[in-house]
């Protein structure tokens, strides 16, 4: 699980990423979100490799 200081309470409706479908699910789960602008630089570097 990503650190708590990315992530925060899930409130609202869940989007459905349709790059991964079982991030929802998760995210539900987990009663957690985390903002993918908060992790941008440590999610950049994957990118590399395509």
């Amino acid at each position: 699980m990503a650190s708590d200081r990315f992530s925060h309470p899930l409130g609202g409706k869940v989007a459905e990423a349709s790059w991964d479908v079982a991030l929802a699910a998760a995210m539900r789960h987990h009663r957690v979100a985390i903002a993918e602008e908060a992790l941008a630089a440590s999610l950049l570097p994957d990118l590399d490799d395509r």
